[in-house]
């Protein structure tokens, strides 16, 4: 069996290091196997990964359904919590769904897509045509905000599946904390009423 040498340099305890604070050659310590660190597997580095990119998210929203669906369908509320956004629809499946504003007041934004399913106060379903920076192709993103209620008390669960492809990873990202951004504004918006 090898040693290995321990050197420290611990000058309150002479035991493990010399009393003027310099090296100590005295205690063995037991020999360690070596592991080499792997790099571990996420999204980024597999390449053509198939795994799907869904962002799920929700939130307890002190107030009635009928609220939280107005602020998700209302444009002059949307545009308080949404990026500066106004959402114009019929609601209708099929219909068009477009979220359009400036973000910081100044970088025109439109988000175009199209209504999946509809179940007002409970069940909104659409999707949203996206293209990433740099890249001419186009994907889209389905959304499902679906709303539950108990004791005065709706939760609202939002289901962002932003696909696979070109720049899925980076849209998760920025889907993951933009949900965040958007469903605390919506909640603030609901229970202040402002």
């Amino acid at each position: 069996m090898s040693k290995i040498i321990h050197k420290t340099t611990d000058s309150k305890n002479p035991k493990n290091g010399n009393k003027s604070g310099g090296l100590s050659s005295k205690q063995p310590l037991q020999k360690r196997q070596t592991v080499t660190p792997q790099r571990p597997v996420t999204r980024k580095n597999v390449p053509h990964s198939t795994e799907s990119h869904v962002v799920k998210k929700s939130i307890d929203i002190k107030g009635l359904p009928s609220e939280v669906w107005d602020a998700l369908t209302n444009p002059a509320k949307t545009k308080k919590y949404f990026f500066n956004c106004e959402v114009h629809s019929d609601w209708k499946p099929g219909s068009p769904i477009t979220f359009k504003g400036r973000m910081f007041w100044i970088i025109p934004i439109e988000m175009k897509g199209e209504i999946i399913k509809v179940e007002k106060d409970k069940l909104l379903k659409y999707s949203l045509h996206n293209k990433a920076k740099g890249s001419n192709e186009a994907t889209t993103s389905t959304v499902t905000d679906s709303m539950t209620y108990h004791n005065g008390i709706t939760t609202l669960s939002v289901s962002d599946d932003v696909g696979n492809g070109e720049g899925a990873q980076e849209r998760y990202d920025k889907s993951v904390k933009g949900w965040d951004k958007v469903l605390h504004g919506l909640k603030k918006l609901v229970e202040s009423g402002k």
